[in-house]
């Protein structure tokens, strides 16, 4: 059984990285292996809590997203925790109005 461990501050960002830079469209499938059950996700519109609804939010995520990019602007390290500062460009797929 392979061991999901993040080795240091670099191998986070790569990880990162090629998460939003796949031909516009995010791909977390190599990285939410290294996530808790237990995560508790929060950004400036939701919170979730485990990793079967962060999942879930990050399909959702995709499958609304023409193009999704991010870039990385701060990245720090204090021991075994790290934080990662990112901006994102989300370009919506276009929506039918009914």
């Amino acid at each position: 059984m392979e061991e999901y461990r993040i080795r240091d501050l670099e191998h986070l960002k790569q990880l990162w990285e090629k998460t939003y830079n796949t031909d516009g469209k995010p791909d977390w499938s190599h990285l939410l292996p290294y996530y808790d059950d237990n995560i508790h996700f929060r950004d400036s519109i939701q919170e979730i809590y485990g990793l079967k609804d962060f999942s879930e939010m990050v399909k959702r995520l995709t499958k609304r997203s023409k193009k999704l990019e991010m870039k990385i602007v701060n990245a720090v390290q204090n021991g075994n925790i790290m934080f990662l500062e990112w901006e994102m460009t989300i370009l919506f797929k276009k929506q039918k109005h009914r």
